[in-house]
């Protein structure tokens, strides 16, 4: 009687999470099918309100949209209505708890436009008022955040944008002498993180004309250069990479643009656990 009672149960939970996958699955699908569409402007915004019409309001997901509203923002330089969109982003929604610890593993792709891309496009147009508001916003989860690396590249970039310091130089180096195992990260995440550590070290590099050190790092900013996302980063700390001939690959994270909002919780490692 007992195990009859729990195999219902069982069977119960696993209906209800199959429904809850495939209403989650839809609403990827039309996310990525807008991030996929970011170079029409005017299909872009259209279906981000369309979406975001469609979602309750209490929904994670209108949150995500407005992520990808702001940054259709910065890529078409609209800068119209971008910091109401910014004010209308609830950040906590997308953090989740995961061993009663904050964890942004489950919306890090969200999270990778809000510290990384959009700071990058806002550095490069010279948008300083929204790039400082966009700052100011997420310095609010500085303690909720501080275990998590993708918070500390984005710290290590803006000491880049400001001229700060040693420029982010010491960190990003940390970084791809895989010192980075006390912080919490998306295995998918990895390599995209790398490949921009790598590249803002090719850029300080030139600037200090360290030659030796130049050369032997310049491959990964050539590599970063053969995604939609790293010529547009390359671009935007104005790094002189030589063109190649292949074929330029996928857009954003995970496997970029296409992807961008599949990553999953499951998929978070820290070399402590």
């Amino acid at each position: 009687m007992l195990f009859n009672i729990l195999m219902y149960v069982f069977m119960a939970y696993m209906i209800v999470r199959v429904i809850l996958l495939s209403k989650s699955n839809k609403k990827n699908n039309k996310m990525i099918n807008i991030i996929k569409s970011i170079s029409d402007k005017d299909y872009v915004f259209e279906k981000t309100e369309e979406l975001l019409a469609e979602l309750p309001e209490e929904d994670v997901y209108q949150d995500k949209v407005r992520i990808i509203k702001l940054w259709a923002h910065c890529y078409h330089g609209m800068y119209e209505g971008f910091s109401d969109t910014l004010n209308e982003i609830r950040v906590e929604k997308l953090v989740t708890y995961k061993k009663n610890r904050p964890s942004i593993a489950q919306n890090e792709d969200s999270f990778f436009y809000l510290y990384l891309t959009i700071p990058n496009i806002l550095y490069k147009d010279k948008e300083e008022e929204n790039r400082k508001l966009i700052i100011a916003k997420m310095k609010e989860y500085e303690d909720l955040l501080k275990d998590e690396l993708l918070v500390h590249i984005a710290e290590a970039c803006n000491m880049f944008y400001d001229n700060e310091g040693d420029l982010g130089q010491s960190f990003f180096e940390k970084v791809l002498e895989g010192d980075y195992g006390e912080f919490y990260y998306n295995k998918q995440m990895i390599g995209f993180y790398k490949n921009i550590c790598g590249t803002m070290l090719t850029k300080i590099y030139e600037m200090h004309g360290e030659t030796e050190k130049y050369e032997e790092i310049k491959y990964m900013a050539e590599t970063f250069n053969k995604t939609h996302l790293g010529q547009r980063w390359v671009k935007a700390i104005d790094l002189d990479i030589e063109e190649t001939e292949q074929e330029i690959e996928n857009e954003e994270p995970v496997t970029e643009e296409d992807e961008a909002v599949s990553v999953t919780e499951d998929s978070e490692e820290n070399s402590e656990e």
